[in-house]
């Protein structure tokens, strides 16, 4: 927890095995790719990216962005929007009770979620 002014208190929660039992990334990605059979078409140069950033030619970051560009690319931002908020109805019960009563007692402060996954 860092104190920004006198008064606020900013409080900091990682998503991912923090605040949830799992990764919401992963999951997120397969729900949307699932729902969506002809985005299959833009995975197959996924898993020569997957070989790089196993052989440590490409970051972490790069691997998502091309998982994203691949699954969501062109769609529009509303429809991206919709899936994560459909999707963040499926991580809501995931959250363990632990972290949901630390993010409670920090309500009346400002709360940021850190995450690698994507803000829709």
């Amino acid at each position: 927890m860092t104190t920004i002014a006198s008064s606020t208190t900013l409080a900091i929660f990682d998503l991912d095995g923090t605040l949830t039992r799992n990764d919401t990334f992963l999951p997120f990605l397969l729900r949307n790719l699932f729902k969506r059979p002809s985005r299959w078409l833009h995975t197959p140069l996924l898993l020569a990216y997957v070989v790089l950033f196993k052989l440590g030619h490409r970051q972490n970051h790069e691997l998502k962005s091309r998982f994203i560009r691949s699954i969501f690319g062109g769609l529009p931002e509303q429809a991206i929007s919709r899936a994560g908020l459909e999707y963040s109805h499926k991580v809501l019960p995931c959250i363990k009770p632990g972290a949901l009563k630390a993010l409670e007692k920090h309500s009346s402060e400002i709360v940021v979620i850190a995450t690698a996954t994507p803000d829709a």
